[in-house]
Parts: C-alpha cells; sequence; structure tokens
C-alpha cells in the first residue's frame, strides 16, 4: 500500500498559481450558489403565481355558481308570481317576451338593465290594458312590485308610446 504524500508549492510561482487556481473555483462556486438561489426564488414566485391563480378560479367559481341560485331564485320567484295568474296576463309576458328576447323570469325579476326595464314596462303596460287588474294585483304579478312602481311604469310606457305615435306625451 502506498501513500500519496501531498506536496506543497515549492515556489513563490506555484503558489500563486494555486491561490489564482482556488480563486477562479470559488468563483464558479459563487456563481453556482447565486444561479440556484434565484432558481429557487422563480420557483418560490411560480409557486405564488399558481397559489395567486387557484384562488381566482375558485372565486370565479363561487361567483358563478352563485349567479346560477341567483337565476334559479328569479325564475322560482316568477313562477310562484305567475301560479295563480289568469293565462291572459301569462300569455301577455310571454308575447312580450318572445317579442323582446328578453326572458320571462328577466322581465319579472329585480334587474333594472335598460333592455329588460323597457320590455317590463311594455309588459305592464299591456297587461292593465287587458286585464283591468288593480295596480298592486299588477304588482304581484310582477315580483311582488309596489302599486307606485307599476304606475310609475304605466305612465313612463304611455309617454313612450305616445312620442312613438308623434304625439305630445
Amino acid at each position: 500500500m502506498s501513500l500519496v504524500s501531498y506536496e506543497g508549492p515549492r515556489t513563490l510561482a506555484e503558489m500563486i498559481a494555486r491561490k489564482k487556481a482556488c480563486d477562479r473555483r470559488m468563483t464558479i462556486l459563487d456563481a453556482e450558489a447565486r444561479s440556484a438561489e434565484q432558481e429557487a426564488r422563480r420557483q418560490e414566485a411560480i409557486e405564488r403565481e399558481k397559489a395567486r391563480l387557484a384562488a381566482e378560479h375558485a372565486r370565479q367559481a363561487a361567483e358563478r355558481l352563485a349567479a346560477r341560485e341567483k337565476m334559479r331564485e328569479e325564475i322560482e320567484q316568477a313562477r310562484r308570481a305567475l301560479t295563480g295568474t289568469s293565462t291572459r296576463a301569462v300569455d301577455i309576458i310571454r308575447a312580450v317576451s318572445a317579442r323582446t328576447g328578453i326572458s320571462v323570469p328577466e322581465i319579472i325579476g329585480e334587474r333594472r338593465s335598460k333592455w329588460i326595464v323597457a320590455a317590463r314596462f311594455e309588459a305592464i303596460y299591456e297587461v292593465s290594458v287587458a286585464t283591468g287588474y288593480s295596480l298592486p294585483q299588477i304588482g304581484r304579478i310582477f315580483g311582488g312590485r309596489d302599486h307606485t312602481s307599476i304606475l310609475n311604469a304605466l305612465r313612463k310606457e304611455r309617454a313612450r308610446r305616445q312620442t312613438e305615435a308623434g304625439g305630445a306625451p
């Protein structure tokens, strides 16, 4: 068994050369360590982004579920409102729905976008003229609205129709 003995540098030039070689190795190791740290930070950022996206996806899913549930409630409310209502009023609301492209639950529901309100006012006016129901009765048909809301709808629809017919409101 032979032992290899370590021989240290013999000259100053050898010492300087070994020192430079050590420095080069240390520089390479430092660069590798920095690179590893950067990669670890990048991976952490990726994991944080994944978690953020997962939370966003869960939030959007919850919003979609809530919107679906609200639509079910509006449909059920419309069904309850139309139960016991004369078929004439229901047929009028369905006719307005078909003509305007706004669904019956939206006409009866709570939403107040411009197009839905216009269809609702038209349906309220036509139901009032065709059936002779009182304002509170019409309000119950249209989602439990107050009689003053029905009165306002009738006034605005009359004014719109007069304007369209070329007369003054």
